[in-house]
């Protein structure tokens, strides 16, 4: 049995994105010069605008000299309080040393959003990408879309987006497989669900669903990692990597679109 492979990696819609990349640029930016790991924690108003990334460079640089002058002293799970006065306001923070290994300061930042709404944009975007290669012909015995998960999209969550997609987002895919690190979990069809062949556009009226084996034969090994191609075309293939775009905010039929309300939250990448 032959298999044409699909591999999209996700990564959350672009909001969510932008989010994470500015925290990550912080970590490296406010690190001090004498090393180690640290948190840094805005103390003030929760709902205030002030330390939603990206935050302004003058900002940046005024916390990074605070915490190049308070890291050297700070034992492993010690803190310190400090103040920083901006925009005519006496803002208070707090530095936390730990004794992780990732090296630099991950800053504990507000987050407007919906996580679950980013997930489904996500999706819904890596659908319509593959779908259109799946349908355009029979390219092996099985389609087989693999879904990659990164800390942006936690592999619960896409797997319940994926049991609630409508039929239409299916079509052309016989098999649909998240990889989650160590693990490779089967959405689509649910375990234990008989397979069947979905039907292309180049095939006729008159050729029928090939039905599969109930349990497909079992993935075994380490899910490899894939570095995501911008601007993947052509065929489906094995170890191809794609990163999915922004989408309509539901995985519903093409061209509808719901919106979810905000909620507020402290995150850490």
């Amino acid at each position: 049995m032959t298999a044409a492979i699909e591999v999209k990696r996700l990564l959350g819609d672009i909001a969510f994105r932008e989010y994470s990349q500015s925290i990550t640029s912080l970590t490296r930016r406010l690190a001090p010069p004498c090393g180690g790991t640290y948190y840094l924690d805005h103390l003030g108003d929760p709902s205030s605008a002030l330390f939603d990334p990206p935050l302004d460079k003058r900002l940046v640089r005024l916390l990074k000299n605070k915490i190049a002058q308070l890291a050297p002293s700070l034992p492993v799970d010690g803190s310190a309080s400090f103040r920083v006065n901006w925009q005519g306001r006496d803002e208070e923070w707090e530095l936390i040393k730990t004794a992780d290994e990732t090296r630099g300061v991950w800053a504990l930042a507000l987050h407007e959003g919906d996580v679950r709404s980013s997930v489904e944009n996500c999706l819904q975007s890596a659908f319509k990408s593959a779908q259109p290669k799946f349908l355009s012909k029979r390219w092996a015995d099985l389609h087989v879309l693999t879904l990659e998960t990164s800390w942006m999209v936690p592999a619960d969550m896409a797997a319940q987006v994926v049991a609630a997609i409508e039929a239409s987002w299916l079509r052309g895919i016989d098999l649909i497989l998240l990889a989650d690190n160590d693990r490779i979990i089967q959405l689509h069809p649910p375990e234990g669900v008989p397979m069947t062949l979905a039907p292309t556009t180049c095939e006729t009226r008159s050729e029928a669903r090939t039905p599969l084996p109930a349990h497909p034969e079992p993935v075994e090994g380490r899910a490899e990692r894939h570095h995501p191609a911008h601007g993947s075309t052509g065929s489906p293939r094995a170890g191809s990597g794609c990163t999915s775009a922004v989408g309509p905010s539901r995985l519903t039929e093409p061209k509808r679109h719901t919106s979810s309300a905000p909620h507020n939250g402290k995150e850490h990448p």
